[in-house]
């Protein structure tokens, strides 16, 4: 599949690395403001 639609692959890794990327730096301000989820 990745030698079949090698940018397509890249196009997908690189948007679930932004999505890990933005729900990481929303778990840091959580945590640095000081809120609870819980």
């Amino acid at each position: 599949m990745p030698q079949f639609a090698p940018i397509f692959t890249l196009l997908l890794f690189v948007y679930v690395w932004m999505i890990f990327l933005y729900l990481f730096s929303v778990l840091w301000w959580i945590s640095k403001s000081g809120y609870s989820l819980k």
